[in-house]
Order: C-alpha cells, then sequence, then structure tokens
C-alpha cells in the first residue's frame, strides 16, 4: 500500500457550506434543491452513502470509510462491487476517502485521494485524530467542525422508524426514534455543545435537540466556512501502522481469552444432556455476558472489531427485538452459535498473533499488564 496521507490535510471547504448527508427516507426530497445550488455546497458522507449519491449523479467531496461494527468492512466491499461502474469511477476520480487504520485494503486503494484519520485508536498522532463513536456519520460532522465551519447542515438523518420511543419530527407530526439509531441521536446532541450551528434540512427527519430546521436557501445565507491556513502534509508507511496494529492486537490477548473462557464456559453448558438449575443460572449469566456485557466494555469492543464475530453482532441488532419464547433454549442456542464461532476465531487470531509476532506470548502480554 505504500505510503498513506494523515488528517487533517485534505480538500479545503473555504467559502462552501459543509452539508453531510445520510440516506434515510427523506433523502431524495432534498437532491434537487442540492444538485442545484453544488457549487456552493461542500458535500461529505458515509461511504456507503457516497454510493447512494453518486448512482443519482452527485459526487460527494468527502466519503468517509470508518465502519468499526463487526462485518461492517465486507458490508462496505460488497456495496462497492454492487455500485454502477461509472459511479465508482466518478468517485475514485473526484472524492476524497477519508478511512480508519480498518478501512478494506480492496476498496480505499483504488482511490486517487485517500487521507488516513485515527478514531481514538492510538495509532497515529493526535492532529490525525478525528471522534468516530462507531458511526460514520459523526465522522463526516466532526470533519466539518474540524475546518471550523461555522454552520454544518445535515439531511436524509430521519433516525426513525415504526417502533421506538415516541418523537416529533420538524413539522409537529408524531414519529417513533428507531432504537437501532437511539445511540447516534444521543451522539448527535453531543455534537451541539460545539460552536458551530448545525442545522437539519429534512423537514421529516426526528427533531433533534440543539438543532434548527430551515431550507437550503436561508441556510446558505449563514456563513461559509473559512479559508485555513494548508494543514502540513504528513504520511505514514502503511507497514508501520500494520505494526502498531500487531502491537494492539497483542495487547488484547489477555481481554481476548477472558472473554473466550466466557464463551467457552456457555458452549459447554449449552451442550448439557440434563442441566441443573445452577447449570442454567451459569448460561443464563454466560449468554448475558456476551449479549450486554462484551457490548458497554471498551477492551471486549476493541476485541471484537477485531474479530468482527458475525453471529455476534446480529444479536447485538435483533436482541432487543426478539423475544425467545422458551429462554433457556433461546440461551442455548445462543451460546452454540456465538460462542462456537468466538472461540473458533480466538484460535485464528492465536495462530495469526504467533505468524506475526512469534516472539509474544500469553505470559508475556500478562507480565506487560
Amino acid at each position: 500500500m505504500g505510503l498513506l496521507t494523515l488528517c487533517p490535510d485534505g480538500p479545503s471547504m473555504a467559502g462552501r457550506h459543509p452539508l453531510v448527508l445520510a440516506h434515510g427516507p427523506s433523502l431524495n426530497a432534498i437532491l434537487p434543491a442540492v444538485r442545484a445550488k453544488r457549487d456552493r455546497l461542500f458535500l461529505i458522507a458515509p461511504f456507503r452513502t457516497a454510493l447512494v449519491l453518486a448512482d443519482a449523479g452527485l459526487i460527494a467531496d468527502i466519503a468517509v470509510l470508518a465502519y468499526p461494527a463487526p462485518g461492517a468492512s465486507e458490508e462496505c466491499v460488497a456495496a462497492w462491487l454492487s455500485a454502477s461502474p461509472e459511479a465508482r469511477r466518478q468517485l475514485t476520480q473526484h472524492t476524497s476517502l477519508l478511512i480508519d487504520a480498518f478501512a478494506p485494503v480492496a476498496v480505499f486503494r483504488q482511490f486517487r485521494s485517500t487521507r488516513l484519520f485515527d478514531d481514538g485508536a492510538g495509532l497515529l498522532d493526535e492532529e490525525a485524530q478525528l471522534p468516530c463513536w462507531g458511526n460514520a456519520l459523526v465522522t463526516s460532522l466532526a470533519y466539518a467542525l474540524h475546518h471550523e465551519a461555522p454552520a454544518i447542515a445535515i439531511a436524509g438523518v430521519d433516525l426513525t422508524a415504526a417502533s421506538g420511543p415516541a418523537g416529533a419530527d420538524w413539522t409537529g407530526r408524531r414519529v417513533r426514534l428507531s432504537r437501532r439509531h437511539e445511540v447516534l441521536y444521543r451522539l448527535l446532541g453531543l455534537l451541539t455543545s460545539t460552536p458551530a450551528a448545525l442545522v437539519d434540512l429534512s423537514s421529516s427527519a426526528i427533531k433533534k435537540p440543539g438543532f434548527t430546521h430551515e431550507s437550503l436557501e436561508h441556510f446558505l445565507l449563514r456563513p461559509a466556512a473559512p479559508c485555513l491556513p494548508a494543514a502540513r502534509a504528513r504520511q505514514i508507511r502503511a507497514s508501520a501502522i500494520a505494526e502498531r496494529m500487531v502491537d494492539d492486537a497483542a495487547g488484547l490477548t489477555i481481554t481476548a481469552r477472558a472473554m473466550a473462557a466466557v464463551a467457552g464456559r456457555a458452549v459447554r453448558l449449552a451442550g448439557l444432556a440434563h442441566a441443573t438449575a445452577s447449570d442454567r443460572a451459569e448460561l443464563a449469566e454466560a449468554v448475558n455476558q456476551m449479549e450486554h456485557g462484551w457490548l458497554t466494555d471498551p477492551a471486549s469492543l476493541a476485541v471484537v472489531q477485531l474479530l468482527q464475530p458475525k453471529y455476534l453482532r446480529a444479536l447485538w441488532e435483533l436482541g432487543a427485538l426478539v423475544k425467545p419464547l422458551h429462554v433457556m433454549a433461546a440461551n442455548r442456542y445462543k451460546a452454540k452459535l456465538i460462542g462456537g464461532e468466538f472461540l473458533d476465531l480466538v484460535s485464528a487470531f492465536d495462530r495469526w498473533l504467533a505468524q506475526v509476532c512469534p516472539t509474544r506470548s500469553v505470559d508475556r502480554a500478562a507480565k506487560v499488564a
């Protein structure tokens, strides 16, 4: 992969108005207005939204390829391959791709312009860090904030669903907040503590605390992004990033072992032909740890991001919606499916770590910890 250019060096948005787009249901309604004012706008979008825009004839200035959720990289590659050849050509030639260290090489190596940022993993210097918090939309907004834009607009960020907590859109119509997007909803609220004015252009999107709603025409009356001194271009060798990732991975071995112990216990208990009440309680505790404990522990999340167990990700996405008719049967199923896959992944991780860094061992990592 050679040399990678680091953030904050990137395309200038000076004199233009940053607009962050997502591909919610309300996006199509605003696209004609965006096309009409395209020369005055600096378009930023998560990668998959950028693909949708490209197919609609709009090419983003910045596309953010940062999807730390397990399995998301494979989904991004699949989405890239399913896009039209013309959309891919336009993006690779005219869009600057903002990537994190885990971005799939199969995608970003095709882009003429890429910029590497650190989402807090500690792989790069502080100057190259941008928040992600598990969502590329947050990084998209953070990029505009980093360039000191006095006002930033969003569109297509509906966050609504058929069920969920009650809320209202910008017209006052009652809507439901999507449970899947509840965390993002709260993260957007955190960004309103910044000096920039945050504007939602989609009237049918859920009303967001700290944001205001106005038309694109009114948004364009606000001050544009300022002209900032050019950032010093800095580069890093991809091999150096790989070495740092290996070091970080080795540092996660203790956490991975602890998680594997939980998964192994769950698999063992799920296979018991005659489980006692104590066995059932212990199985429920192990499944709860995989289902909830790992989701809230930063070190466990780092292991999940590294190993990307697809069944665990599916459980996290569907767990709040699925109501098992038989709790014990559900726990056994989850333990065998998720625990078994996780144990296989940890074994593969052990083999990989032994190959790339044979001098490290679990005992050595334990002493360091």
